[in-house]
């Protein structure tokens, strides 16, 4: 039998990293979090609109929205207007939202620890680079 595809490896060490990451922020009182949140948040960034949001995730506007709308609701992301254009609203992380970052950032560094083969970092940071696309595989 054929090795099994390194692209596929990659997937499903993905998926689990993404499964186990949405366990723990649920132990953390974060349970209404969902995969396309944490790609939202980290999209974000201060000063962010809806269209530049689905931009970056690879997305239409409407998704976005519906997106942002959630995320607005349930506590992590403020709206508010833009400066330079009245059409818009500016996105930005608020307390919750920033507290569930943190709390995502710790909780996969405890996962990287138990998953860090030598070499493994530094051979991904190689492929995909520092500024690889942060969007999901919907």
């Amino acid at each position: 039998m054929p090795p099994v595809p390194i692209a596929r490896l990659l997937a499903a060490a993905a998926r689990l990293a993404i499964e186990e990451l949405n366990a723990e922020l649920a132990r953390s009182g974060f349970g209404d979090v969902r995969p396309a949140h944490g790609y939202a948040l980290n999209a974000v960034g201060d000063g962010t609109t809806t269209s530049q949001l689905a931009r970056r995730l690879g997305m239409t506007k409407q998704g976005a929205a519906k997106l942002v709308e959630t995320l607005v609701r349930e506590g992590y992301l403020d709206r508010a207007a833009h400066e330079a254009d009245a059409r818009a609203s500016r996105l930005t992380l608020t307390p919750r939202g920033r507290a569930l970052l943190r709390a995502a950032e710790e909780i996969q560094a405890g996962i990287e620890a138990r998953w860090d083969a030598p070499g493994l970092r530094d051979g991904l940071e190689r492929i995909a680079g520092e500024d690889a696309p942060l969007r999901p595989i919907w």
